[in-house]
């Protein structure tokens, strides 16, 4: 995470997070249920978490890579400070569903999404501790799944 405040009341912030997850310690009945899978037991694939291919799949809702930049200004008009803000999320690729893997055709992965937010601060200094706010997240009202649940994709709210 980085914040940087080149003049007053301008804010910027970036964050980065990475990871590599994995299961670990896979259990012999899952490890001959993969087996199964990949000599063609078509019922022991894409099940608990083993993809439609026999692979252990990748752990659910574990993007490797998110980022987030973010940028706000405060201005005062009179007695009131406003304070206007952008950002900017990304989220690499990722499973949905347990069985999930890069490979999933059946809506068990979902793909890389960059989120626009924006918002707007209002505070008016006459009244200590009192703040009006408007957001809008994922303004550009983008669909993506974030769950699936067999037969159901679910998608985030809109924005």
């Amino acid at each position: 995470e980085l914040t940087w405040v080149p003049i007053d009341d301008l804010q910027i912030s970036a964050s980065v997070g990475l990871q590599d997850a994995k299961y670990e310690d896979v259990s012999a009945g899952v490890q001959a249920q993969a087996e199964q899978c990949r000599a063609g037991v078509t019922a022991q694939c894409d099940l608990n978490f083993v993809d439609q291919r026999g692979n252990i799949a990748t752990p659910v809702r574990a993007p490797d890579t998110t980022a987030s930049l973010l940028a706000s200004y405060g201005l005062m008009l009179g007695s009131v400070k406003v304070t206007p803000s952008v950002t900017v999320n990304y989220t690499s690729d990722y499973a949905i569903g347990t069985s999930g893997s890069p490979t999933s055709t059946r809506g068990q992965w979902t793909r890389s999404t960059t989120l626009f937010n924006a918002g707007v601060n209002v505070e008016p200094t006459t009244i200590p501790g009192l703040t009006f706010s408007v957001d809008c997240r994922n303004c550009s009202d983008k669909a993506y799944a974030v769950s699936y649940l067999p037969p159901f994709v679910y998608l985030d709210r809109p924005g």
